[in-house]
């Protein structure tokens, strides 16, 4: 799935909004559908019902080939109920409800999602992940990020084998992580749907970097590393900055 990137400058007493990030596991069929499920769902029901959310990447429809586009009309949104308004929760249900696809012949599709989701209050972050997302915050002044999750990964494996995700949760024997923080003016929180390929020493330097400009241009400085790398380079992440509130 490409990048979903979605920038938020947030300010003190700014409303509560939603954020997410998804990709499919591989081995598991159709991630782009998956992914595009979950993000949906969540932001569907946990935004605020008067600002109309914005997809991006798979869990847009434009730009999608013609199969693709049908596909999407038909499985990407799913009737479900009610969504806990506790994330982890949310994700536990989504786990039931929205991971198997009625195919015309056959099991359903089995999908699994990892996918970091983030609530904002003004400057407080709370969020849940499942799956191989990392969920940092680079502090102004300071030289190494907090880091709130990482990938959930078997321990022992030769070689990097995803735990946990959404689709996983009931044979996974691993939780749905919570997590939560604070942000001050110039704290930027970073959360993707893996590990970008990108030292945080340079992370760092691209924040500093652009302080003072638009978070757009910090978007497109870390596309600009990233894109085309091995690892890492068709990652979903998403940007918060906060922001002094300018009454």
């Amino acid at each position: 799935m490409r990048p979903d990137r979605e920038l938020v400058e947030v300010a003190a007493g700014a409303s509560t909004s939603i954020l997410a990030v998804a990709e499919g596991m591989g081995g598991h069929g159709c991630g782009w559908l998956g992914a595009r499920r979950v993000v949906r769902a969540v932001v569907e029901q946990r935004g605020d019902a008067a600002t109309p959310p914005t997809f991006v990447g798979a869990a847009s429809e434009r730009d999608l080939p013609e199969a693709r586009y049908r596909w999407f009309g038909a499985h990407a949104t799913v009737e479900l109920d009610a969504l806990p308004l506790d994330l982890a929760e949310a994700f536990v249900a989504l786990d039931r409800q929205a991971m198997a696809v009625p195919m015309p012949a056959g099991p359903p599709l089995a999908l699994a999602v990892g996918c970091i989701a983030i609530a904002l209050d003004g400057a407080h972050v709370r969020g849940a992940h499942a799956g191989s997302g990392r969920a940092v915050v680079l502090r102004r002044g300071s030289t190494r990020p907090e880091e709130l999750v990482g990938p959930q990964l078997w321990e022992g494996a030769p070689f990097e084998v995803v735990a946990n995700a959404i689709g996983m949760l009931s044979t996974s024997g691993r939780a749905v992580e919570r997590f939560e923080a604070a942000l001050a003016v110039g704290d930027v929180l970073l959360a993707s749907s893996r590990p970008l390929d990108l030292d945080d020493t340079e992370l760092f330097a691209l924040v500093d970097a652009h302080a003072d400009a638009p978070l757009t241009a910090l978007a497109r400085a870390i596309e600009s590393r990233v894109d085309g790398a091995r690892s890492g380079g068709d990652a979903a992440f998403t940007l918060v900055r906060c922001v002094m509130f300018a009454p």
